[in-house]
């Protein structure tokens, strides 16, 4: 994904609200530090204040915009021991552990307060 848009909060802070996108999936994120420019390419988000990760019966790649930077997603799980699931391309690390029966390969739904890049 791309960085299509930057509306700074506080340039002297470096502080901002980024939209990334594919072209079809857009993704609103806060950073800060942020010192990336448009066009420059993401392939690693953070997602903070998560909740309520459960293990998927089918191979769900979604999201469900909240408002914010809040957000509900399914993705792909690619790593257990640093929790990270990966969704479109990006690896997204996760602020909590995952639940002991989930493996690599499985497919998670979980809430998100915020996607930092």
């Amino acid at each position: 994904m791309k960085i299509e848009k930057v509306d700074w909060l506080s340039e002297e802070a470096y502080e901002a609200e980024v939209y990334i996108s594919d072209g079809i999936n857009k993704l609103v994120c806060f950073s800060c530090p942020f010192r990336m420019h448009l066009d420059d390419s993401v392939s690693h988000l953070y997602a903070t204040f998560v909740d309520s990760i459960l293990r998927l019966d089918i191979d769900d790649y979604s999201y469900r915009y909240k408002g914010g930077y809040s957000y509900d997603i399914g993705a792909k799980v690619v790593d257990v021991v640093e929790p990270c699931v990966e969704i479109f391309g990006i690896i997204i690390a996760l602020d909590a552990e995952l639940p002991g029966d989930i493996i690599v390969g499985d497919f998670v739904s979980f809430e998100c307060g915020r996607l930092d890049i």
